[in-house]
């Protein structure tokens, strides 16, 4: 960490990025070097450590979501692809898979090299993108536009998300999707406007009533669409009345584990919980939320 740090490229701050989310309940120790390895970078630049994690995202150089070139005289544009790939669109609109004939090899090994990066990109970028649904993280309208609809891969990832506008207070008013021609519109296909006031974030379905879920749920399932993550299909959890001014939840309470205990000590490392303790008959883990501003106990 601290050596990639050192040569503290993107592609460097990136790795550590990835490293700081990764860990940061399986081994919170190395998680805790890259944090502060990213806060040291970002504290230099005089942004967030999110705000930096933005900004480390290439753009190939790209003019907004398109890098034009010409062959034997004909322009063309690449773009990123719905696969995260690279197409080709020539002068009349027709969209090809492969460079065009006769490119230049260093053109050629100029798309390769992009494509390859693209892969790293896009390793991280589920991930990343997830924990800011779960943190709630919000985007101002006019950063939120910038940072989607000006890179490449991200436009891609904006069209594989559904969207929610929150006013100052964080309270949803309207929720869209994207379409490839960057217009937005919500479950009835109404256009959508984002106000310049208002802040831009990725929906998590709790905040939907059930029957708003379905209604998106069947929107999605008509569309194709395939989100880059659950969304729709992930099961939401409504906290009882009685429980809403306590810290702990007796949801799970004496509900018998369907693939008993050696599932559990299992399955909720792979979900990065920290098993912090166990004595053969009991076990305790951790999880973080929100970079450890909240701890669940299990």
């Amino acid at each position: 960490i601290g050596a990639l740090a050192m040569v503290g490229t993107s592609k460097a701050l990136r790795s550590i990025e990835v490293i700081y989310r990764k860990f940061a309940n399986k081994k919170p120790a190395i998680s805790a070097v890259a944090k502060e390895a990213l806060t040291t970078a970002a504290t230099e630049l005089n942004i967030s450590m999110d705000e930096l994690a933005d900004r480390i995202i290439p753009d190939f150089d790209f003019d907004g979501l398109y890098k034009h070139f010409e062959v034997d005289g004909d322009e063309y544009r690449a773009f990123v692809n719905a696969d995260f790939g690279l197409s080709f669109i020539n002068e009349s609109n027709k969209i090809r898979k492969s460079v065009p004939p006769n490119t230049s090899k260093e053109l050629k090994a100029e798309f390769k090299e992009i494509e390859t990066e693209i892969r790293d990109v896009v390793k991280s970028q589920s991930g990343r993108l997830e924990k800011y649904m779960l943190d709630e993280r919000r985007w101002a309208a006019e950063d939120w536009h910038n940072f989607f609809f000006m890179n490449p891969i991200l436009f891609v990832y904006a069209m594989k998300l559904v969207w929610g506008v929150f006013d100052e207070n964080n309270n949803l008013e309207q929720v869209f999707y994207c379409t490839e021609d960057a217009s937005l519109y919500d479950v009835n296909d109404d256009e959508v406007a984002v106000p310049a006031d208002r802040f831009v974030g990725i929906l998590h379905p709790a905040l939907l009533s059930i029957a708003d879920r379905k209604l998106w749920f069947d929107k999605i399932f008509d569309m194709q669409l395939s989100t880059i993550f659950p969304i729709f299909e992930r099961t939401v959890f409504s906290v009882a009345d009685d429980e809403l001014e306590l810290n702990y939840t007796k949801h799970f309470f004496n509900q018998d584990v369907p693939k008993g205990a050696d599932f559990v000590n299992t399955f909720l490392v792979k979900r990065n919980w920290l098993k912090t303790s166990g004595d053969g008959a009991r076990s305790n883990f951790t999880k973080h939320f929100r970079d450890g501003k909240i701890i669940a106990d299990a």
